[in-house]
């Protein structure tokens, strides 16, 4: 299975190295690279625009707050599922399945319905989207509870969010 290796938010800007300040809009864009799987790169909002397309991309407002408060945005991780839908990567079926099931237990996609298969289980999904909603197939692997671990810390460590609490 291919680890993500996806660095917590930065306190300064890749393209420039200058620091954050508090309420600095940051663009956290998130690139594929074929050593680390993905890269994040948080980027000051007035130089995203020269840097090269992500593969998935969400603004935030930079505050300083205690480690203990951060949160999960639900809506950003529910465009980076839609991202990771659209390619569709075996690989990554893993991640889209623990993403998914994350949102499932946030009322932010509806599990439909669920197949068994030999080496896993097929769920339809409902994702909404901006006009309407989508109803998709995902492939649930069969995973130990090292791999789910593993895979939801990629994901703690992806969004930095601490253990996973409501809005």
């Amino acid at each position: 299975m291919t680890e993500y290796r996806i660095r917590k938010r930065a306190q300064e800007c890749a393209a420039s190295g200058e620091a954050f300040a508090h309420g600095d809009v940051v663009v956290s864009a998130v690139y594929e690279d074929p050593e680390e799987g993905f890269l994040r790169k948080d980027i000051h909002e007035r130089r995203f625009a020269d840097a090269e397309p992500p593969f998935s991309h969400w603004k935030t407002v930079f505050l300083v707050e205690e480690e203990d408060s951060r949160k999960l945005d639900f809506d950003v991780a529910l465009q980076f599922l839609r991202d990771l839908l659209t390619k569709a990567d075996p690989e990554r079926e893993g991640l889209v399945y623990v993403l998914t099931l994350l949102l499932s237990r946030k009322r932010r996609v509806k599990l439909k319905d669920t197949q068994s298969l030999p080496d896993g289980e097929l769920l339809s999904v409902v994702v909404p989207g901006d006009e309407d909603d989508d109803e998709i197939k995902i492939r649930a692997p069969r995973l130990s509870e090292e791999q789910a671990d593993a895979l939801q810390a990629e994901l703690a460590e992806l969004f930095d969010f601490g253990p996973v609490t409501s809005e």
